[in-house]
């Protein structure tokens, strides 16, 4: 019999880039391995998913900071698993809102306006990475606070800063986000789109974690880029590149180096 179950929450639609490499590989092996992964980084209980071979979908059924907070580490951790392991970079998106998951005969459809708006600004997107949706952005007004990395000038900054996490190390606002254009020939033609990545990580305990996380999945993108097959599928890869290099020397700078974080009373 089938059970429909309407619910609030956050959803990701990721699609695997590197999944049609499978076919020339021991496809059982590495689909377990990629189950495997996939189910470590959902929390049970809190984090849903189901498996599309090529795509991923990851759910809460409710809204609010924590379900959030949980979906965008179990995408986190999703995310640098399959890059660093399989070799698999993906592209993805965060949304929120009402959808309807329809269980029977052993299969599960998804339907609702989130998967719809997360589907559309996967395909949007122009590299490797995972931004929240516009849709949910607006649901949330305070990420810009919640996740600024300030710079620590003091040991009361330190402090500050400390309470805010793990939110900073969980997605970072990115005003290069590539989108695809009609004439990529065309300088004036800017398709840089200014959002909210999710930031890949192994875990989420503290920022010197981060940063040796961050150093080993851009190494793991370049290693992947020199095996791309066009300049077009580089300049995918260039692009994340770019943008976790930044991030990472800016969490070094701002924060590691600062001289005042080893002051703080929050204790890692």
């Amino acid at each position: 019999m089938d059970t429909f179950n309407k619910i609030k929450g956050y959803l990701a639609f990721i699609d695997i880039l590197g999944f049609s490499a499978l076919k020339n590989e021991d496809f059982s092996e590495k689909f377990a391995a990629y189950h495997e992964i996939v189910s470590n980084a959902c929390p049970q209980n809190h984090v849903n998913y189901n498996l599309y071979s090529d795509s991923l979908i990851l759910y809460t059924n409710t809204l609010g900071k924590d379900p959030l907070m949980q979906l965008l580490s179990a995408v986190s951790k999703t995310t640098y698993g399959l890059l660093m392991k399989l070799d698999m970079p993906v592209r993805g998106c965060v949304s929120a809102g009402e959808f309807t998951i329809n269980k029977g005969g052993g299969s599960v459809v998804i339907a609702g306006k989130p998967l719809i708006d997360a589907y559309e600004y996967e395909k949007k997107q122009d590299w490797v990475g995972i931004m929240l949706s516009p849709r949910l952005v607006k649901l949330h007004q305070d990420l810009e606070s919640l996740t600024t990395i300030n710079n620590i000038y003091s040991k009361e900054a330190a402090n500050n800063f400390a309470e805010k996490l793990p939110w900073p190390l969980l997605v970072q606002r990115c005003r290069m986000i590539p989108f695809h254009t009609d004439r990529p020939n065309y300088l004036e033609d800017n398709q840089d789109y200014d959002g909210y990545v999710v930031v890949p990580s192994q875990d989420h305990a503290n920022p010197k974690d981060l940063i040796h996380d961050l150093k080993e999945f851009n190494e793991q993108l370049e290693k992947l880029q020199l095996l791309a097959l066009t300049p077009s599928q580089q300049k995918k890869y260039q692009k994340a590149i770019n943008w976790v290099g930044v991030l990472h020397k800016k969490w070094l700078m701002d924060v590691i180096n600062s001289g005042y974080w080893h002051t703080r009373n929050v204790s890692e």
